[in-house]
């Protein structure tokens, strides 16, 4: 994210001036929202209560429309070139892609610890398998061939470099195993009810357990320590342990 953030009266982040997207929407007090992108392109997603993912739709519009910073324009169907929808059911992964304002999708993967399977319905699954570190990011992907896919060199937040790869568009699971979502210039990691920009570094809404953590910033990510703490769920991190491998050292 570049330029002023803004933020509403929760003190969750709706738009920054200059950067990959230009409003971000909230339902009632659920952390699920729609994305005005520049140009007016469009990201949808759709929450569990209990944040989880279930939903995620990605919308292109035609050339030449703007959106004001600020301000919301919905598009017509008309305006839009292209939608994408990913459906999550589980660890079962669904998507579809068509030249219009609607879509189907169809099963296109499974997750399952540690790597996952590419899926089409008339075909045998394809199995790839990840090498993490120990702070649980990807840092490989094999082939059930044995053949390297993909190698992912991160920054310590998360930013990442020397993407490389054969497999690197089918895999976008990353930091920390968290999904990273690029389309529209969005450039986030989704940790479920919250994103994270791995740039600045700051979560988008405030940890509702913030109160607890007094001396901590609400929008800080690993008690500003990603090295060696591994973050859970909220305000927890845990610190790793060289002789205990992960440990229980909560802030």
């Amino acid at each position: 994210m570049k330029g002023a953030v803004f933020y509403n009266l929760h003190g969750w982040l709706t738009a920054v001036s200059g950067g990959g997207f230009q409003e971000w929407l909230y339902y009632g007090d659920a952390p699920s929202g729609a994305t005005a992108c520049y140009n007016g392109n469009r990201i949808q997603y759709v929450y569990s209560p209990e944040g989880q993912k279930l939903r995620a739709t990605w919308q292109t519009a035609v050339a030449n429309i703007v959106v004001p910073l600020n301000t919301t324009a919905g598009l017509t169907n008309s305006q839009i070139s292209s939608t994408t929808r990913t459906d999550y059911v589980g660890n079962v992964i669904y998507t579809g892609t068509t030249s219009s304002y609607a879509t189907g999708v169809s099963l296109s993967k499974y997750l399952f610890e540690g790597g996952y399977a590419t899926v089409t319905p008339s075909t045998q699954p394809v199995f790839h398998f990840y090498t993490q570190d120990h702070l649980g990011n990807n840092r490989a992907v094999m082939g059930q061939g044995g053949t390297v896919e993909q190698i992912t060199h991160y920054y310590p937040f998360g930013g990442f470099f020397a993407d490389a790869g054969t497999g690197s568009s089918l895999q976008p699971y990353k930091y920390n195993g968290k999904e990273l979502n690029r389309m529209h210039g969005l450039d986030l990691y989704d940790y479920g009810a919250r994103q994270y920009d791995p740039i600045v570094p700051m979560f988008t809404l405030q940890d509702p357990l913030a109160e607890k953590y007094y001396h901590l910033s609400p929008y800080m990510y690993y008690g500003n320590n990603p090295v060696n703490r591994r973050y859970r769920q909220w305000a927890c991190v845990f610190r790793l342990s060289a002789h205990q491998g992960a440990a229980n050292d909560k802030f």
